[in-house]
């Protein structure tokens, strides 16, 4: 008889709720003496999570992160799809069209593993005649997502979230003291370290070692950490250089692309589902949809990691990035977008001509019976998965008030899932204006520029396999690049990035890692992503240093994009024993790259719960033309 498999169901709902709690944005979590308890309860489950066998809990916090990639062994009875070499590889779900419903089973795992340690440690450490309002605030917590594009309070400037800063962190202690008392413990959230004390490649860790330098020898994880010139090694136990972080999310002139790339997202009219999820081409391409949702996650999970030359670390790699706690926080994010993406757009959904929609998001099952998960089924991650996020939600009535309402609602027989618990989708889109709508700002508060009706992006598409999969960057310039290549990107003429967040296809035994990237290139499939340009451009205009720019008129724009538009690739993670400071790429090793300037139109409301429009887009083919990579009259022109 085979084994019960590991139902991914959600986690419980508080007694008497028929609506879930929100995950919430993790600063405002923490932050809000409400949630005391579960933040203390938070850091002790994951903190047991971390300490749980990786060689003898398939449940483990090791285990839950090796799905993302490596280590190549089956889950919950699911083996690793086959290899082109005989050996495993990873389920992998990068540049595919499931980019975003995949990760949201494995989202909820992850969340259900720490709640039943939250069960456990109350159930340990709490008198039982004390337990119910821990108990209660377990059932109330769910995963903190880490917006990327807010401000943080602690260094006013996008950033990583404080509390991935702290080695050490000050949490509710459960002796129910009035006020409480607080313990001291280690944070779990700053790295996580192999418990059995070993490299996570060393030979004691038997089939569930990692493969591949320098993630074999970690002892625990690293920001910006790595430094294989380093010949003692010293950053085996891990190294959270969190500062660097924030100088690679920040850039170098303050041009705010992060928000501006995610508001986007939700103004553009993209013509998929597909398009918003995934970096994967989708032919013939339309201009509005080299952005996605993926394109985006790519250059965080780069910032977050760090590169070559210089140090790198875990977020950087595909096959290690979930074993950095941060990991999971930040596809929290990737999932909060995509539910605002879906509540704004309920209709939009994969196209129905394909069988995506009912693909198995392997290895998750929905059940004890090895019920696979599909994307139609996470569809609806409100009633599916047990969730839902804090500002797709009106505003919170007073508690009593609350209470009265569910009160009402069972006298009545009632739920609050009906009429008066709909979206309110004029809220959410003031919400996102507001978060997320820097450059609109900017532009409604430059009266005098003319030409500012006028959007410039750059569009690209290029080959995430051109380097046998190795990851690699195309940093773009207005105006000359540094020479040092470790400071592309806080100089002031640095625009924006492209990131491939990729792994080698094959590691050094010539042994297959990622089957779907193999799949992928043999097939020719390409990605796209895209860097706005406004925002630069803008700048520029109201340089006084800057004599050659005006206004945003396209001819003007044009002539200046031709003589200023640069970029650079250089390979973000170094092959063990190549020239670790020789990461330059000449553009003839990316000969699948089409780089192209484009000019659209955009329409700022004067409604902040309207979202701004882009459209009819051109390609300015003088901005691009006469430069390695650029795209030339001959190429195909994106669809506008």
């Amino acid at each position: 008889m085979s084994q019960p498999t590991y139902a991914i169901e959600g986690t419980q709902l508080p007694e008497g709720r028929a609506d879930p709690p929100a995950r919430q944005e993790v600063t405002s979590w923490i932050n809000n003496p409400d949630n005391a308890r579960q933040v203390s309860l938070f850091m002790r489950a994951l903190t047991e999570f971390q300490r749980l066998s990786p060689t003898e809990d398939p449940l483990s916090y090791y285990r839950v992160a090796g799905i993302h990639g490596n280590p190549d062994v089956s889950w919950d009875g699911v083996a690793n799809p086959p290899g082109t070499t005989g050996r495993s590889s990873w389920w992998c779900a990068h540049n595919k069209e499931t980019f975003a419903s995949w990760h949201r089973p494995y989202l909820v795992l992850f969340e259900q593993r720490i709640y039943a340690l939250m069960v456990a440690t109350i159930a340990k450490n709490v008198p039982n005649d004390s337990q119910k309002p821990w108990e209660d605030a377990a059932r109330e917590w769910r995963l903190p997502y880490w917006d990327w594009a807010l401000t943080q309070p602690y260094i006013n400037d996008l950033g990583v979230p404080e509390v991935f800063t702290k080695d050490r962190i000050d949490v509710v202690d459960f002796a129910g003291n009035t006020p409480p008392t607080m313990e001291n413990i280690a944070n779990p959230l700053a790295k996580f370290s192999n418990p059995t004390g070993t490299a996570m490649g060393d030979q004691s860790m038997g089939d569930f070692a990692l493969t591949g330098e320098p993630w074999s020898n970690a002892i625990a994880t690293s920001r910006h950490g790595i430094d294989r010139a380093d010949v003692t090694a010293s950053w085996v136990g891990g190294v959270n250089n969190w500062t660097k972080s924030n100088e690679a999310i920040q850039g170098g002139n303050g041009v705010t692309s992060i928000p501006d790339q995610i508001y986007r997202l939700f103004a553009t009219d993209l013509s998929s589902w597909e398009s918003f999820s995934s970096t994967k081409s989708q032919p013939p391409p339309r201009a509005i949809d080299f952005m996605s949702l993926e394109a985006i996650h790519n250059n965080i999970h780069g910032y977050t990691g760090g590169r070559d030359p210089g140090m790198i670390g875990h977020m950087g790699d595909t096959s290690v990035a979930a074993f950095d706690p941060i990991f999971w926080f930040h596809h929290c994010n990737v999932d909060h977008l995509a539910a605002t993406f879906q509540t704004l757009h309920p209709d939009m959904w994969y196209d129905a001509t394909t069988d995506l929609a009912s693909t198995k998001l392997e290895p998750f099952h929905r059940d004890t019976k090895a019920t696979s998960w599909t994307a139609d089924a996470t569809r609806d991650w409100k009633a599916n998965l047990r969730y839902t996020y804090d500002d797709l939600e009106a505003p919170h009535p007073p508690r009593a008030f609350a209470a009265f309402r569910r009160l009402a609602a069972r006298t009545i027989g009632r739920s609050r899932t009906g009429a008066d618990n709909q979206p309110d989708l004029s809220l959410i889109r003031r919400r996102i204006n507001e978060k997320y709508g820097t450059v609109q700002r900017q532009i409604m508060n430059s009266p005098d520029i003319l030409g500012k009706e006028n959007d410039y992006v750059i569009n690209i598409i290029y080959d995430r396999y051109a380097l046998d999969g190795a990851p690699y960057y195309i940093h773009f310039f207005l105006g000359d690049p540094p020479p040092d290549r470790d400071a592309f990107t806080h100089t002031d003429s640095y625009v924006g990035s492209m990131y491939t967040f990729s792994s080698k296809l094959e590691n050094s035994t010539n042994a297959t890692r990622c089957g779907n990237c193999l799949d992928q290139r043999s097939e020719g499939i390409l990605s796209t992503s895209q860097v706005p340009l406004t925002e630069a451009i803008l700048r520029s205009v109201k340089h006084p240093g800057i004599p050659d720019l005006h206004t945003m008129e396209p001819d003007e724009v044009e002539t200046y994009l031709q003589t200023h538009l640069v970029w650079r690739a250089n390979v973000a993670i170094q092959e063990p024993g190549g020239a670790a400071r020789s990461t330059m790429i000449d553009m003839s090793l990316l000969p699948k790259t089409k780089i192209f300037a484009m000019r659209g139109r955009v329409h700022y409301p004067e409604s902040d719960s309207e979202l701004s429009t882009y459209s009819n887009y051109t390609v300015m083919w003088r901005a691009t033309s006469d430069k390695p990579g650029g795209a030339v009259e001959s190429d195909a022109q994106p669809v506008s």
